[in-house]
């Protein structure tokens, strides 16, 4: 894959939709113009005829003065939505303009003075206009006049807003407002699965205990499913609270192929879709999926990343190498990424690039991991024990890559003991056990299948 050109071209009218400038006169209403934002973008990756480029790389050109060419060459489409939003009390004015990448010119632009009652009314108008001058069918929106609550609706964009900032305490403001707009609107499926997500984040980056927590999020998932069975969000929830909390691996694979159906472009559905056929050893369909979602969103890490991982357990390291390079480019700092790069080439027997990448991952857990492995394939088991020492120490959340480790130097009997220790600890590794090549020698081991029959992976 050449990443050198990221503005991949594809037969389906492509759009991105830019960030809304908040023209408010409080800059705290920033929330609000994002939030309308990504909920255009998500109505219109309902749209299986159109390719909607993510999140991630659409809010990359969020108060930047670029060239709209230029922008949509970037990200691989066609034409651009953008606008504005100016809120003052319970009323906004909205305008909207789709623009042709290839001669700058306008195809359509309306503005829109509602109250807040009437907001996913133009947001369906918005799209509906959008897909007419784009020549697609509209789908996925009710011909029934949508009712919100707009306190409960203000305060569901603002959590949402907080959690994208991913820290311990932006989340727990994030429940607060989740939990506000739900006391208000108790019938807010989309506070709910909001709530559900931000709960199984708290618990997946150890920002909360499970047992408090995982409670919560699946009760959310649930309610909010309940409430709107067509909400892709709600099932993408569901999917990684049944995934990475509960290892219930089957289970996941149901609920993010209904989010996958009710959202096809939706590039982080497509990415985590893609990651399930992974874990299963369905490598051609996983890269195809992880293309797509690149494709999708060209400038978010995570995707790259996870294509990277994929093509290299599938055996495709100058594929790997390429994509994870992309990633690199992306986020320098992100996590597991130095790791996947030495994984790549320790696999390939590059020992001293291995090195390196090992020693530039800044999570300890990870870097430790695998400096036991290339100082093991360097013929050095002293240093190997003290990095396996130092890892074992921090816990068995870890205990998957201890196994990883230890299976790799041939110590089987522990390897298996610490994949156990791994699965009792609900290890959010463990359903990668089928497809990392540091396990392969446990596969002619007769306790390999019935680990792989317990975590729900025998076929």
């Amino acid at each position: 894959m050449n990443f050198s050109n990221a503005g991949v071209t594809t037969a389906k009218p492509s759009i991105a939709v830019l960030p809304f400038a908040n023209m408010s006169a409080d800059p705290e209403n920033e929330y609000f113009s994002d939030g309308l934002t990504e909920e255009l973008l998500n109505v219109l990756a309902k749209n299986p005829e159109l390719k909607v480029t993510g999140r991630t790389s659409s809010f990359a050109f969020k108060g930047k003065h670029e060239d709209l060419r230029s922008i949509g060459q970037k990200l691989g489409v066609g034409t651009i939505l953008e606008g504005s939003v100016r809120k003052a009390g319970n009323r906004a004015r909205i305008t909207a303009q789709l623009v042709n990448v290839a001669d700058g010119f306008h195809l359509w632009s309306e503005t829109y003075d509602r109250v807040l009652d009437d907001i996913f009314a133009v947001q369906d108008e918005i799209a509906g206009a959008v897909s007419k001058a784009m020549h697609v069918t509209l789908i996925g929106i009710s011909e029934k006049k949508k009712e919100i609550n707009p306190e409960s609706y203000s305060l569901t964009l603002r959590a949402h807003h907080s959690h994208l900032q991913m820290t311990k305490e932006s989340s727990a403001v994030a429940v607060d407002l989740y939990r506000r707009a739900i006391a208000i609107d108790p019938e807010n499926a989309r506070a709910w699965a909001g709530l559900a997500y931000v709960y199984s984040h708290r618990v997946g980056y150890g920002h909360a205990e499970y047992d408090q927590e995982t409670p919560h999020a699946k009760q959310a998932a649930d309610r909010a499913i309940a409430l709107d069975d067509n909400l892709a969000e709600a099932h993408l929830a569901k999917h990684y609270i049944l995934l990475a909390l509960e290892l219930k691996v089957r289970e996941s694979v149901t609920e993010i192929r209904r989010a996958h159906e009710l959202a096809p472009s939706d590039s982080t559905i497509t990415s985590c879709l893609a990651s399930c056929e992974f874990i299963f050893g369905n490598f051609d369909r996983a890269i195809t999926l992880g293309k797509a979602a690149v494709e999708l969103d060209p400038l978010n890490p995570t995707a790259c990343r996870e294509l990277g991982r994929i093509f290299g357990c599938a055996g495709r390291h100058s594929e790997a190498r390429e994509t994870l390079l992309r990633a690199l480019e992306l986020s320098p700092d992100m996590t597991a990424l130095h790791l996947a790069l030495g994984y790549s080439a320790l696999v390939e027997g590059n020992l001293g690039e291995a090195r390196n990448a090992m020693e530039k991952e800044r999570t300890t857990g990870f870097r430790y991991c695998g400096l036991a492995q290339v100082a093991f394939a360097e013929g050095n088991r002293e240093e190997s024990d003290l990095h396996l020492a130092a890892l074992i120490a921090l816990g068995e959340n870890w205990a998957f890559q201890i196994a990883n480790v230890l299976a790799y130097r041939g110590e089987v009997n522990e390897a298996f003991e610490w994949l156990e220790i791994g699965y009792a600890a609900r290890d959010a590794g463990i359903p990668l056990t089928k497809v990392v090549p540091f396990l392969k020698s446990l596969h002619t081991d007769p306790r390999w299948p019935v680990f792989l029959k317990k975590i729900g992976l025998d076929d």
